[in-house]
């Protein structure tokens, strides 16, 4: 907090890695997972103790709690063999011992045509596309950094390349799935002047995390670079007048702490995210 009275700061960022470890290592209902968000929750009791004591900060700072993702359980009881059905000479991707999504590279002569015909279907807890044939809603379509086949596992599933891979399966939760899947969704809480009180949304899906970013740029009156998020889905959370194509606020000083964690408990949440 010092650094926002003396250090002319106007936007702190800071992420927790926790539970998201926890979470990992022990699963996402485990006690441990519990112990953290109560060791989360004594941290951010310390921060709002820290802003109340603070009559320049208390009138002008503005707090954003949010979770870049959720956390479902996994196993070794739940894989997919991806080589099973493909040639480890047929694709290449990121390399990696395990994932929940692929994205593959045709190599030697194979095609994008050939290594979907040859997955498509052939486990029922795994999705095939081509990359122009995604749901919109993932927005991988457009990006070069996704290969033309996409390969997705369900919810608690994992896939891994072969059945003598190196992955020793002790990890007991995981993330990245489809954020269709409840278990998936992420939250968001915020504070300040700027932010209007006492309002909730419990709507599934209506704010993005993409869209903390024009939320940002809003409480700074900057203008947002082209993005994916919505302006119109934030303005209802903050007291901000809508102005042509921008949105403006009130012409004084506001400072902005953004802490990103990630939270496995969207019921605790101010407002339900959708994590695309």
């Amino acid at each position: 907090m010092n650094w926002y009275e003396n250090e002319g700061i106007n936007l702190g960022l800071m992420y927790y890695h926790q539970p998201d470890k926890a979470g990992h290592i022990y699963g996402a209902g485990s006690h441990q997972v519990l112990e953290a968000i109560e060791d989360i929750n004594s941290q951010l009791e310390y921060l709002l103790m820290s802003i109340e004591s603070r009559p320049n900060l208390k009138c002008s700072l503005n707090l954003i709690v949010s979770t870049d993702h959720g956390m479902a359980n996994i196993s070794a009881d739940s894989v997919i063999y991806l080589n099973d059905y493909i040639e480890p000479n047929e694709y290449l991707s990121a390399p990696r011992e395990f994932a929940v999504v692929w994205t593959l590279w045709p190599q030697n002569g194979s095609s994008a045509e050939s290594l979907y015909r040859k997955l498509k279907g052939k486990h029922q807890y795994m999705k095939v596309y081509l990359k122009n044939n995604l749901p919109e809603r993932l927005q991988y379509e457009k990006s070069w950094r996704i290969g033309p086949v996409v390969v997705f596992a369900d919810l608690g599933w994992i896939i891994v390349p072969e059945r003598n891979s190196r992955y020793n399966f002790t990890l007991k939760g995981g993330h990245g799935y489809d954020p269709i899947n409840e278990e998936m969704s992420s939250f968001l809480m915020a504070m300040g002047p700027r932010v209007r009180n006492n309002h909730t949304d419990l709507s599934d899906g209506d704010v993005h995390l993409l869209d903390i970013y024009n939320m940002v740029c809003l409480l700074l009156d900057l203008e947002p670079a082209p993005n994916n998020g919505s302006i119109d889905r934030i303005l209802p959370f903050l007291t901000l007048q809508r102005n042509g194509s921008n949105s403006r606020r009130i012409q004084s000083t506001a400072y902005i702490v953004v802490i990103i964690v990630s939270i496995l408990m969207s019921h605790i949440a101010l407002f339900p995210l959708s994590s695309m």
